[in-house]
Formats: C-alpha cells, sequence, structure tokens
C-alpha cells in the first residue's frame, strides 16, 4: 500500500502541512511527489506558477544561499539569493546564458570584464577570448611561452 496522505502536524515523520491538502505522495512505485499527489519521476516537484518548485539550500557554514527551477515562465535558473542574481539561465528554447536572464543565441555569456571565456590546461597555461574594452575589437591570447595572440 502506498503512502498517500501526510497531513498537517505529523511530527514524528518531520512532515508539517499547514491545510488539510496532500503534502507528499509517496507511490507504490517509490516515486516521491511534493506538490503533486501523482508523480511521475522518482522526485516530483509539482506547481502551478514559477516558483512553486524551487530547490532552496540555504548554507550556515559559507552564508551562500542557492535557488534551483523555474523562477520566470519558461526560465529554469540558477539563482544565488545573497546577491539577488541569476547566474544561470535556460531557456525552454533550448538556449542557456551565463550572466544573462534572456539569452539569445545557443550559448549567451556576459561577462563585466573584457575576457568572456577562458580555458585552461593543467600546466597553467591559459587562453582567453574576449572583447578588448579599448579596442572593442575580439582578443584571443593566451599565457603559453611564445604565443602572443590575436586581435579582430
Amino acid at each position: 500500500m502506498a503512502l498517500q496522505k501526510v497531513v498537517r502536524n505529523m511530527l514524528s515523520t518531520g512532515v508539517s502541512d499547514s491545510s488539510d491538502a496532500t503534502a507528499i505522495t509517496i507511490d507504490s512505485n517509490e516515486k516521491v511527489g511534493i506538490g503533486t499527489t501523482s508523480p511521475s519521476t522518482l522526485l516530483h516537484l509539482g506547481g502551478t506558477a514559477p516558483g512553486d518548485s524551487i530547490i532552496r539550500q540555504d548554507s550556515t557554514s559559507s552564508g551562500t544561499n542557492w535557488e534551483i527551477g523555474e523562477r520566470t515562465a519558461g526560465k529554469w535558473e540558477i539563482f544565488e539569493d545573497d546577491s539577488d542574481s541569476i547566474v544561470a539561465t535556460f531557456m525552454s528554447s533550448g538556449n542557456v546564458g551565463i550572466g544573462t536572464t534572456s539569452p539569445n543565441a545557443k550559448l549567451d555569456v556576459l561577462g563585466a570584464t573584457s575576457d568572456q571565456l577562458r580555458l585552461r590546461t593543467a600546466e597553467s597555461e591559459e587562453y582567453k577570448i574576449g572583447r578588448n574594452s579599448t579596442t572593442g575589437l575580439l582578443d584571443f591570447h593566451g599565457t603559453q611561452s611564445g604565443y602572443t595572440g590575436y586581435t579582430f
């Protein structure tokens, strides 16, 4: 028999619900639903609006709190709560943004510095791609001995 309803004040299980609605459903296939009575995966978070199925992680040691989930309709986001900033956005269109909430390409990177992309090797060499803040041109440069880089 599956556990179908956990009601409020059932504190011995660590679950408390403020209404008579179903808080957690565990079906006969051991699928767990929070916010849904019909879980379709091992852990199914349900909701009817953006923000309803957010997962939050509070950190007491580092002080950084993270949230992941659909904060805005059609956008799945990784959110750093302390500085109130969205770190990455995954759109239903397949576009991914780092540093932007509205990616307009398959990968859209927005940064505050001129180096937008850095590739590193185990030997501490690095290669950077970004916009030169002085000329406005695209720079490819690295720290490898004898490598000067290119500007377009």
